[in-house]
């Protein structure tokens, strides 16, 4: 068919639009578009016999009008100066399928219409209240679309927009959220921020959390946005709404992980001023970041907190404490970590600062880690920062005096090995003095913890030790003390100690190690057991000792022995001497 019979035909299928032909109306509108697929395109009269079909009650009527319509005037674009009013006045539509059309047909057209960009722009941010999720939908991705191309276009939109917070459909939810982020990124201020902050008491918990989250996800790629807010978020940790604290504090974790120290100045001003009661959510947003960012984070954090302040120790000893609580190996690697560091820059401030979180936290990996490292360290060159070192160790002790024998035991089983040892080498090993070191021995002989014998201020493996003439002369004896109400009867060694020697002894300490499975230990009641303060030259006392054989060793005969174990001084000299009785019981 020639083009000239195109338009005939045209002209003759317009003639038969109108209602009173409804029964063929159908089908003259469908071979209308027919025409249209082949390249003719309707002249303005033409049109205007269609646009009174686009309030038809019919659907089908409906659609076939409003695709005649929209192909006419992208084939024609002139002639969306006359319709721009009619079109936009469609996307409002009682009809849903007007409104979903005219949405299509406008956001197809926008970039061949900049002269009324903003008219369609405002005409389609007017549809996002729209009923229909679907339309509410491809209008945000649309608008997603633009913000990347246009970001300035949509800044005078920002408060319309604002009504994508109110959205209840996740499926628009997950695009809008997508769009404003990118409209917060590329357009947004600090006011812009603060206004919405403030809008947050006036809207529901659906906007609130939409507007913490986008808060939440500019601060991580745009922190300078949310710098002058960060007291205002703060606050919202102690919100009256459990639902905006809880994802407060979650927001402030994500943006923790990518600025580290962000809030360090604002947390601490609310912890020292004493303005938040919601303590613990700060102590746990610093506990995540320690976890999150390793000793780097827990070390500026160490350095940031002032020992004149009370309340920021107290609240980062909390941290350390229950951080310990979930996290034991990673918080004794933290400190081993932070020893090498104050170590390598000691000074007055570090020394009140590392005493001021050891004593609240008494964990005896902790301090003993701290000691080990404290003594491991070369003596400082310059005296003053010595004597903090030493003053250190001491406080360390004076906590878990442990610390002392349990890391001198592990020195004396190597260190013996290779010979005698004096109390001097340990008290310049240890920075100790030597009446500690005395003390410190006494307590790893009746732990049982060191097999030694000690002679002029000396110590070595027993096996090693030179033979002496014993300063100290022993006789014990046994006395069976009849018990009534006991099936088996008590029984009293009783030992008498003479010095023998040609010197008077001091500091006579004696203490007794017997078969625990065997025996139990009562109270020493009997006369006898006072060790002199000083004993003289052929000067003798008598000690006491009562037991009770175990209930289920009764009946068996056994041999065994108790170590009678004597620390002492001679001549200003410590020595030690071990009595072994033998004893059999039947």
């Amino acid at each position: 068919m020639r083009f000239g019979n195109f338009s005939k035909a045209l002209e003759d299928l317009i003639s038969l639009v109108h209602e009173e032909n409804f029964s063929s109306l159908i089908d003259v509108l469908e071979g209308i578009l027919e025409v249209q697929k082949i390249g003719h395109n309707l002249k303005k009269n033409q049109l205007q016999k269609i646009k009174p079909l686009l309030d038809f009650y019919d659907d089908n009527v409906l659609e076939l009008a409003i695709d005649i319509y929209t192909n006419t005037l992208i084939k024609d674009m002139s002639l969306i100066d006359d319709e721009i009013d009619l079109i936009l006045s469609k996307i409002i539509d009682f009809e849903p399928i007007v409104r979903n059309k005219f949405v299509d047909f406008l956001i197809s057209i926008f970039i061949q219409c900049p002269k009324y960009e903003k008219q369609i722009v405002r005409g389609l941010i007017s549809c996002l209240n729209d009923e229909l999720w679907k339309i509410r939908k491809k209008i945000v991705i649309f608008l997603n679309k633009l913000v990347s191309e246009r970001p300035i276009l949509l800044r005078e939109f920002d408060k319309e927009l604002e009504i994508l917070f109110d959205d209840k459909d996740i499926d628009v939810i997950k695009e809008a959220l997508d769009f404003l982020l990118k409209l917060f990124i590329e357009t947004y201020s600090i006011e812009d921020v603060k206004h919405l902050i403030k809008s947050l008491p006036e809207k529901d918990w659906i906007a609130q959390e939409k507007i913490l989250f986008l808060i939440g996800k500019v601060g991580c790629v745009k922190k300078e946005l949310i710098i002058p807010v960060l007291r205002d978020l703060v606050l919202l940790l102690d919100h009256d709404d459990f639902l905006i604290n809880k994802t407060m504090s979650k927001i402030i974790e994500e943006i923790l992980e990518h600025h580290v120290d962000l809030f360090d100045d604002t947390f601490f001003s609310f912890i020292k001023n004493d303005e938040i009661d919601n303590l613990e959510a700060i102590e746990q947003l610093v506990r995540f970041s320690i976890v999150k960012h390793g000793f780097k984070r827990f070390y500026s954090l160490f350095m940031f907190i002032t020992p004149l302040n009370e309340s920021i120790i107290i609240t980062f000893n909390n941290v350390i404490r229950k951080l310990y609580d979930d996290h034991p190996k990673f918080v004794e690697s933290l400190f081993s970590q932070l020893m090498d560091e104050i170590l390598k820059n000691l000074n007055m401030s570090n020394y009140t600062k590392l005493r001021m979180i050891l004593k609240p936290n008494p964990q005896y990996n902790i301090y003993l880690i701290c000691y080990n490292a404290l003594n491991k360290k070369e003596v400082l060159e310059n005296p003053e920062l010595e004597k903090l070192r030493d003053e250190l160790v001491i406080f360390l002790r004076e906590l878990i005096p442990e610390l002392s024998y349990q890391n001198l035991k592990i020195w004396l089983d190597s260190r013996l090995k290779k010979g005698s040892v004096t109390f001097d080498e340990i008290s310049d090993k240890f920075h100790i003095h030597t009446y500690q070191v005395l003390e410190i021995l006494k307590t790893l002989l009746k732990k049982k913890m060191l097999n030694v014998k000690i002679f002029n201020n000396t110590l070595d493996l027993i096996r090693h030790a030179p033979s002496l003439t014993p300063d100290l002369f022993f006789l014990k004896s046994w006395k069976i003390i009849p018990s009534p109400e006991k099936l088996e009867n008590y029984l009293l060694l009783s030992v008498q100690i003479k010095n023998v020697s040609s010197e008077k002894i001091t500091d006579l300490d004696i203490f007794l190690d017997y078969p625990q499975d065997i025996f139990i230990k009562f109270e020493n009641k009997e006369k006898g057991n006072k060790i002199p303060e000083i004993l003289e030259r052929d000067q003798r006392f008598l000690l006491n000792w009562l037991f009770q054989k175990r209930y289920d060793e009764i009946f068996n005969p056994k041999s065994s022995n108790i170590n009678l174990i004597t620390i002492y001084e001679k001549q200003g000299k410590t020595f030690s001497m071990m009595k072994k009785l033998d004893i059999l019981l039947i």
